[in-house]
């Protein structure tokens, strides 16, 4: 019979086996050893073999007791170490431009580099070196804190009796404007039209060129003096490309289709296409006017001296003709003058549009009777500028002469 003493007795014996049994290792096979259904199955929490939850170096183990504890250093298995020496900054400065960065190497470890942002310096006040003056312009210059000190200067302009950086600011009258556009505030080497900012100059076909503003609709387009001195005209540079009353635009890039009202690209590429009544009533934006014969003729004999004002002009369709391949067949040309032209085609009264790629035709403000004005004309299989007229009614391109001062 068990007593109530045996029944403790018992208890307390099964109880100190258990501990013992938790508490030890095994020091053959691996740690980590699945239960099995058996009653005398024991669990171990480590090893001292290859498996295990963890290894006797660093991290979180049990070497005998209980509890928590470390010997190695940082987050690594097997006794490893994430990073035990670091190698020395690498610094790219920051300036008041852009931003600096520092970065370093672990030079005994696994640990990938560490990189540092270093905030961008600030430019100091702009300090007037030379006051400005009626006769002559001033100077101011600033200061950015890098090693050594970086500096700017910039020029002062006098607008009545105030100083003023043409930068940021311009002279209307007597009174400093600040440069604003819409919300925007724009620079001395940028425009305002339309609520928009644009720039005064712009690459096209491998030549800087200046460019302006049509301040109707906000379209942009580049301009050229031929000669480049200044002492003789002033031609766009692209062909018009405003939506007036009657004007078209081309279905196709290249070949034969239709005309119609919708901007197309081929009309964003060769601009629109206007009949002689619409081009010769101030289709060309303020400042600017339809070429006459005598005004496409001054261009034709500075191009070549020997040509005849109203005439076929040999060899200055070479000259003119943009450098580009939108000319089919390698018919482009060397553009010396910068005049670009490309070959938009042409519409007639039905609505056919022929010869885009090929072919382009410019009106001109002379007429030859009530049915008939005088053109321009080159194409991809000639070195010319051909003399023609054409029916008032068809549709050609538009390239715009700046009015005399």
């Amino acid at each position: 019979m068990i007593t109530q003493y045996h029944k403790l007795a018992l208890t307390a014996g099964v109880a100190l086996a258990m501990a013992f049994t938790f508490s030890c290792s095994s020091d053959g096979g691996g740690g980590g050893d699945t239960p099995s259904s058996s009653s005398d199955t024991t669990i171990s929490s480590s090893s001292s073999g290859n498996g295990g939850g963890s290894s006797s170096g660093g991290g979180s183990s049990s070497s005998g007791g209980g509890g928590s504890s470390s010997s190695g250093g940082g987050s690594s298995s097997s006794g490893g170490i994430a990073c035990a020496a670091w190698g020395d900054w690498v610094i790219t400065a920051a300036t008041c431009e852009a931003e600096g960065v520092k970065t370093r190497n672990c030079t005994s470890g696994t640990s990938s580099p560490q990189t540092e942002e270093i905030a961008k310096l600030t430019w100091g006040e702009w300090i007037p070196t030379r006051h400005a003056t009626q006769d002559a312009h001033g100077e101011e210059t600033r200061t950015c804190p890098t090693t050594p000190p970086t500096t700017e200067t910039r020029e002062l302009y006098m607008c009545g009796t105030v100083e003023y950086d043409p930068i940021d600011w311009f002279c209307q009258s007597t009174n400093v404007k600040k440069r604003r556009c819409g919300t925007a505030t724009y620079q001395a080497t940028q425009g305002c039209c339309k609520g928009n900012v644009y720039d005064l100059t712009r690459e096209h076909y491998g030549k800087t060129k200046d460019q302006f503003c049509d301040e109707r609709d906000g379209k942009t387009y580049v301009y050229v003096a031929i000669p480049e001195d200044g002492t003789g005209q002033t031609w766009m540079a692209e062909n018009l490309n405003y939506n007036a009353n009657d004007s078209k635009c081309g279905s196709v890039l290249t070949g034969t289709g239709t005309v119609g009202e919708e901007n197309t690209a081929t009309c964003d590429r060769y601009g629109r296409l206007y009949n002689w009544t619409p081009a010769i009533n101030n289709v060309c934006p303020s400042g600017w006017h339809l070429p006459s014969d005598e005004e496409w003729g001054a261009l034709m004999q500075f191009v070549n001296p020997s040509c005849w004002p109203t005439g076929n002009c040999a060899n200055a369709g070479t000259k003119l003709k943009a450098d580009s391949p939108l000319w089919n067949n390698n018919g482009k040309g060397t553009d010396d003058f910068g005049f670009s032209a490309l070959p938009g085609g042409s519409a007639d009264i039905n609505g056919s549009f022929n010869h885009a790629g090929n072919y382009g035709d410019w009106w001109s403000a002379s007429e030859v009777n009530s049915d008939y004005a005088s053109l321009r004309s080159m194409g991809y299989d000639g070195e010319n500028v051909g003399y023609y007229t054409g029916s008032k009614s068809n549709l050609f391109s538009v390239r715009c002469l700046q009015d005399s001062p």
